[in-house]
């Protein structure tokens, strides 16, 4: 390697989701490019949105960027899964459930990769 590697940042976190809710806290993507995220082993419904925006209040859906993304997405517990392309066009973004979460707050831990 001749020492000119480019070097990424990582960053690896949690997003929790309160008992009783569907949303999680807002998330600075802070530069990502690529990231993926980890259900954990117990949660309510199988449908996940990624949502995102420029001012931590106001939110949207990120769009599909192509037919093999879908958002929101079907998922499983303890499942991992990639972020769509565009969520890191924006500030900040976050997990919406389809079904509020019963049973005790859910923690979902993310990876960014810049």
């Amino acid at each position: 390697m001749n020492g000119n590697a480019i070097k990424r940042g990582v960053v690896e976190g949690d997003a929790s989701v309160a008992s009783g809710g569907t949303t999680s806290g807002w998330i600075a993507a802070g530069g990502a490019v690529f990231g993926s995220f980890q259900l954990p082993s117990s949660i309510d419904g199988t449908e996940i949105t990624i949502q995102f925006s420029n001012d931590a209040t106001n939110a949207t859906a990120v769009p599909e960027a192509s037919s093999t993304e879908n958002n929101p997405a079907t998922v499983a517990a303890n499942g991992t899964y990639l972020f769509p392309v565009g969520t890191f066009a924006a500030k900040f973004f976050r997990f919406v459930f389809t079904t509020a979460q019963s049973g005790g707050a859910r923690t979902i831990h993310y990876f960014l990769k810049g």
